[in-house]
């Protein structure tokens, strides 16, 4: 995001160079603020540029004159009082008119300036506040002591809102960490559920192992009258080693279960 924080003059110079550019019109004869760098944001026709800019200027220095700055953030004017940004421009009115049949299978229209000139404050807010002044009986550059009377109304507001989405934003952010903490210990619990219950199967299986090779052992010593072969004792010896491999005991699950979590020593050391 680019920010230009310029003085009221160099503001008004840049913006003047943009407006002899042709280059910086649109299709609706208007001038294009994304088609110009570091201007204000007028969007007024050529005929209509001098006096647009004559009273963009008024409005500026009678801000600046109050304490109030100036902007310019991504091709887009803010006024800035007591550090609340408030996007505004100027823009003029064109009439839209159908030009003579050339042809076409489609209709071709032109725009002519009417020269009828509005200020306008591009900001959402949920409060009812004028946001648009227009020539009319009177025009606007009459209009500025009010325009700007209500930029700083609408700043105190707007900044009052900025406030309150913030607050309900961390308490959003802390809802969630909440949740989000809760959803991990559900899910560090249901790990370690499912470890002990995998232990437990362990555990029956070794006693079942454990019961079987014990009457293997009764059936080759019965076969030996008494005597386990060589081939029947390196067996015995390597069923039980693998046995042993599913008891829990054996295997450390205890000691591994003795060492606190993190969690819980912290819990411990609050005590």
């Amino acid at each position: 995001m680019k920010t230009t924080s310029w003085s009221v003059d160099r503001l008004i110079k840049s913006t003047r160079r943009a407006v002899r550019d042709s280059g910086n019109y649109s299709a609706f004869r208007r001038l294009n603020p994304r088609y110009h760098k570091d201007g204000l944001d007028l969007r007024v026709t050529k005929q209509s540029a001098t006096r647009a800019l004559l009273f963009f200027e008024r409005l500026l220095r009678a801000l600046k004159q109050n304490g109030h700055g100036v902007i310019v953030e991504d091709k887009r004017t803010h006024i800035v009082i007591n550090e609340q940004k408030i996007r505004v421009h100027v823009i003029e009115r064109t009439k839209k008119v159908e030009l003579p049949d050339q042809g076409y299978s489609w209709k071709q229209y032109d725009y002519t300036p009417t020269g009828v000139l509005s200020f306008v404050i591009e900001e959402y807010s949920s409060a009812m506040f004028k946001k648009c002044w227009m020539d009319g009986k009177t025009p606007l550059e009459d209009q500025i002591d009010d325009i700007t009377n209500k930029l700083v109304s609408a700043a105190e507001i707007l900044k009052r809102e900025d406030e309150e989405r913030e607050a309900q934003h961390r308490i959003w952010q802390e809802e969630w960490r909440l949740a989000e903490e809760e959803r991990r210990k559900r899910e560090e619990d249901n790990k370690r559920f499912a470890e002990l219950q995998a232990q437990a199967d362990k555990w029956r299986q070794y006693g079942v192992l454990t019961a079987f090779l014990a009457e293997c052992e009764r059936v080759l010593l019965d076969q030996g009258r008494g005597s386990l072969t060589p081939a029947a004792h390196t067996w015995l010896v390597w069923a039980r080693g693998r046995a042993d491999q599913l008891d829990p005991f054996k295997m450390g699950f205890l000691e591994a279960i003795s060492t606190p979590l993190k969690g819980d020593l912290n819990d411990c050391e609050r005590l």
